[in-house]
């Protein structure tokens, strides 16, 4: 984690086992920073459609993008171009999304399960679900498709449930090993490449760095009210907030202020990231995404 800890650290858990706060990566620390240059901002509202509210989207291995429309209760496939390929409606809104980073396979959080949408041919079809016993709040697929799931249990305590490829419970995050409690609120989650956890929560406005036994690496502070968090090949986390996206080390250090509301036109809601092509899709609370290509 670097050396030196800032004064914030003093208001860190018992025993300072953590660090809390905002911490910048040095210039001696083994890092390349990433600059985003827009590529495009496209309105993803369909015709007949009076309102749109893209509020979670995913990449597909294709290189196809499918977005949540909350307020149309939809799930829309565009191509890379962003042309409507197919739509699956739904009685209810769906929450959030992740896609199989291996197979044609959709997660789609609702309050009370994950269902399955499988993309056969263009056409997105219902699937499977998982029951979650808890409010579900997001979903992240692994490289091995495994799955974590952050849930709200009450109104001030969370939880993040680990699940098997198969989607058999794994592990169930409520406290850290030493029995603090560790999410209020938790949100968007993501899996590093080397199969930590990063986990947004609301509730303390932090975003949190685990290892999947729960032993908190990290607590960054930097973002208030964060809504969406990525990481790319290089491990860098990137973590959306009302006003900016921030890029940060593996290791919670932030490097710079990324992309700012004003680049990309609104106030970011979802991040998802294209491994492939570099691609970093922003959308907000509206019809509208912006498109970046990382350098």
């Amino acid at each position: 984690m670097g050396s030196g800890l800032c004064k914030s650290d003093q208001n860190s858990a018992p025993g300072n086992r953590r660090f809390k706060g905002v911490r910048r990566a040095t210039s001696g620390e083994e890092y390349r920073e990433r600059y985003a240059i827009p590529e495009g901002k496209y309105t993803v509202k369909l015709r007949g459609e009076k309102h749109c509210i893209i509020n979670s989207a995913t990449y597909l291995p294709t290189g196809d993008v499918v977005m949540s429309d909350m307020i149309n209760r939809k799930l829309k496939l565009f191509n890379c171009n962003f042309q409507l390929i197919s739509e699956l409606e739904f009685q209810t809104a769906v929450q959030y999304i992740s896609a199989s980073p291996n197979l044609p396979l959709i997660y789609a959080a609702f309050p009370d399960r994950i269902r399955q949408v499988h993309v056969d041919g263009g056409e997105l079809k219902r699937s499977g679900f998982i029951k979650t016993p808890g409010t579900c709040r997001a979903i992240c697929v692994n490289k091995f498709d495994g799955k974590a799931i952050s849930m709200s249990l009450d109104e001030d305590t969370g939880q993040v449930n680990l699940l098997t490829p198969g989607g058999n419970l794994q592990m169930e995050l409520i406290e850290d090993p030493q029995g603090e409690q560790l999410f209020i609120r938790p949100e968007s989650i993501v899996v590093t490449r080397d199969l930590n956890l990063v986990v947004a929560d609301k509730g303390t406005q932090s975003v949190l760095g685990l290892q999947p036994d729960g032993e908190v690496l990290f607590e960054y502070t930097g973002i208030r009210y964060p809504t969406a968090i990525v990481c790319d090949e290089r491990n860098y986390i990137y973590v959306a907030g009302p006003n900016n996206i921030h890029q940060l080390t593996e290791n919670g250090d932030l490097i710079k202020l990324f992309v700012t509301k004003a680049e990309i036109g609104f106030s970011p809601l979802s991040l998802s990231y294209n491994e492939e092509k570099k691609h970093l899709l922003v959308t907000g609370k509206g019809p509208k995404v912006t498109l970046f290509k990382l350098t």
